[in-house]
């Protein structure tokens, strides 16, 4: 039979188990909320996640804004430091590694895949090591179940009619060039739970409504990377571009084109350039950089032959011999010009994003004066001073998804019309 001193020890000993864990508690809460250093997650967010962090929500004062907007303001306050808390708070980056290595390891499930998530949220793990980045509605664009609407499809059409149309008064060729996205080229490691439902993807459509537009070339490289890929691998499997093998395919694609307007074209041919293809480490993809799979997995996985989506099948593309050297003449933020004085083609203007520095080292060899512009925007006003015999534009497939174009080239009939005003990027439905 228990007595009282029992009675006693078992309340005491509840009581210091409840201390203990409050104890405890309290410092496991407190802790990443004392570890916030916002430079260290600024830098963090911007290596791994490629975005920058979200900002502290402001209240202004009375005086300096209206009642309204005041109250909104107090009202969007307690979300608004949610997504700052979210960003800045200590042992962030300890925690998606956590998830990630539980997602690698088949216990946790994907994260939601939709465009504004951080981390490894917006990657999908997909097969034989593959990684796809899932922001900017890759998911709607995989599935193609987020088609243009008629009055975003006419307002890349305006827009596009009326620079070729522009371009054409200046005696300059106008070449628009998509770099396809990875999954369109290589939807068989695309996770079997994401599939295609819709016939159409937005490329296709714009590629069907600029159909016949004058002075315009419409370079889809999707076929000739689909079929370069049965020789080596044209797109990297932890990044979001094309390696130099594909880079090259799509040059040539480029070039081939551009020898129906300009005389003296001489696509290179491979066996010009010294090609390295095998299978080694990478973990710099923008994509594996994204997942942030810990150094101590990494070291796991290769002691028990575990494939991480860590490595790549690399190709490198370099010239056998640099015997023409190059001029620069100018440069500045984003843009450069260069020629060489032996080139057999005179002037072009390379408007372009991050795929076409892996097409450079190819396509550059053929100007006698190249501008390149790291830019969506058309640059009237330059292209206007350059008088070049053709402008190239390389945007990525991806952009379809988030942006319309909204600038008409200046003096051009097309601008002069009356036109339906396209919604913004941020007001096409998600």
């Amino acid at each position: 039979m228990a007595t009282v001193d029992d009675a006693n020890i078992a309340q005491r000993i509840q009581l210091w188990s409840e201390r203990a864990m409050i104890a405890l508690f309290l410092p496991f809460i407190t802790l990443p909320v004392l570890m916030i250093r916002p430079e260290a997650a600024r830098e963090c967010m911007n290596r791994h996640e490629k975005r920058m962090p979200n900002l502290f929500p402001s209240i202004h004062p009375l005086a300096d804004a209206p009642l309204k907007k005041k109250f909104d303001e107090v009202r969007a306050f307690p979300k608004g430091f949610e997504t700052w808390f979210n960003d800045y708070v200590g042992l962030r980056r300890r925690f998606i590694q956590l998830h990630t290595l539980g997602r690698l390891c088949g216990v946790v499930s994907e994260c939601p895949i939709y465009a504004g998530k951080g981390g490894g949220a917006s990657v999908v793990i997909g097969e034989n090591g593959w990684l796809y980045f899932s922001g900017h509605c890759m998911k709607e664009d995989y599935t193609a179940t987020l088609p243009l609407r008629d009055v975003e499809l006419e307002q890349w059409a305006q827009v596009v009619e009326a620079r070729a149309a522009w371009l054409a008064e200046r005696g300059c060729l106008y070449v628009l060039m998509f770099a396809p996205n990875p999954h369109t080229i290589y939807p068989e490691n695309v996770p079997e739970r994401i599939g295609r439902q819709g016939r159409r993807s937005r490329l296709d459509q714009l590629k069907e409504r600029l159909a016949g537009v004058k002075n315009l070339e419409f370079i889809d490289l999707r076929d000739d990377l689909i079929a370069a890929k049965g020789r080596m691998q044209t797109y990297q499997r932890t990044d979001t571009h094309w390696n130099d093998y594909g880079a090259y395919v799509a040059y040539r694609a480029l070039m081939s084109r551009l020898s129906k307007h300009l005389p003296g074209v001489e696509i290179m041919p491979l066996d010009q350039f010294e090609v390295v293809a095998q299978e080694i480490p990478r973990s710099e993809g923008d994509l594996s950089q994204m997942i942030d799979v810990p150094e101590f997995v990494r070291k796991i996985a290769k002691k028990f032959d575990i494939i991480l989506p860590t490595g790549d099948y690399e190709v490198r593309i370099a010239p056998k011999s640099l015997s023409k050297a190059k001029v620069l003449w100018e440069g500045g933020p984003g843009h450069a010009t260069q020629g060489l004085a032996d080139a057999p083609l005179r002037s072009a203007v390379m408007l372009h994003d991050s795929f076409y520095p892996y097409m450079h080292k190819y396509f550059s060899e053929h100007w006698q004066r190249l501008s390149c512009h790291w830019q969506l925007e058309f640059p009237e006003e330059f292209i206007d001073r350059e008088r070049p015999d053709v402008v190239i534009q390389e945007t990525a497939e991806k952009m379809l998804m988030t942006y319309i174009p909204q600038a008409l080239p200046r003096d051009t009939a097309i601008a002069e019309r009356p036109r339906k005003q396209s919604p913004s990027v941020n007001a096409i439905r998600r």
